[in-house]
């Protein structure tokens, strides 16, 4: 009887540590960020889905967003950039939306409120810079998204040039 519970207790633990040593070389991976692939001689190879940065150099957009340049437009001065940017794609519409706040937050973007629903608003800021994401649920195979922003650019002096050539200055020294 105490050998029976010994050899059970024994295949247990073996059948255990082969399955740990299973997903330690097949794919354990995931918990280290990013998703693998199998190259040509079976080891696996690390990679990061493919975002991409548009005009905006701080808006990480989803790889499967198509960009609308008939619709977008994007104003640039030496005070300002100014701009909306329009684009649509077959992606789940609160995938997106939680895709936009988890990379807003990696690009040191603040959230200042976000609105769910079938038409989410997300407004975020940073120094000198606000942007909005709107997302809407258009129908069951595409969701369209806009993403204007501003950014007040900086002069050298330490004032902030402002549209209309009004100059607000800084007081610290």
């Amino acid at each position: 009887m105490r050998a029976t519970i010994l050899w059970t207790i024994c295949l247990v633990l073996c059948l255990g540590l082969m399955g740990c040593e299973s997903l330690k070389s097949t794919g354990g991976s995931e918990a280290g960020g990013g998703g693998g692939a199998d190259s040509p001689d079976g080891s696996r190879q690390q990679y990061e889905e493919v975002h991409y940065y548009y005009d905006f150099d701080d808006v990480l957009i989803h790889k499967d967003l198509k960009y609308d340049d008939s619709k977008s437009v994007v104003m640039e001065t030496p005070q300002f950039k100014i701009g909306s940017q329009i684009f649509d794609g077959d992606i789940e519409h609160l995938d997106l939306v939680n895709f936009f706040i988890k990379n807003m937050e990696k690009d040191n973007w603040r959230m200042v409120n976000i609105l769910k629903s079938d038409r989410s608003v997300l407004v975020f800021e940073k120094y000198q810079k606000v942007c909005m994401i709107k997302v809407t649920d258009e129908s069951f195979s595409n969701t369209h998204v806009e993403v204007w922003l501003v950014d007040l650019k900086t002069s050298g002096s330490g004032s902030k040039s402002m549209p209309g050539g009004v100059q607000e200055q800084s007081l610290g020294e």
